[in-house]
């Protein structure tokens, strides 16, 4: 086989592997920012009712629950204010 031929197919695998390794990523990355959504959205009902249940425990008082970090709620965790 000719030096320029196996050259060009190698190229063209990984130029396929490339983009494979793309695909992958931007299922990836789909997957994180709909874990994200979802967590947000439990959230915000969690804190509904913890802000109901608490300002009539408390007659009057106010807490919530807040993400340490915004960008990446799972590494940090949430906090009870």
């Amino acid at each position: 086989m000719n030096i320029v031929t196996e050259f060009k197919d190698q190229q063209n695998h990984l130029h396929d592997l490339c983009l494979a390794v793309r695909a992958v990523q931007n299922v990836y990355d789909r997957f994180v920012s709909q874990r994200l959504e979802e967590f947000n959205e439990a959230l915000t009902k969690i804190n509904e009712y913890l802000r109901l249940q608490y300002y009539c425990l408390s007659l009057g008082g106010e807490a919530y629950l807040q993400s340490v970090s915004p960008l990446d709620v799972y590494s940090d965790g949430i906090k009870f204010m």
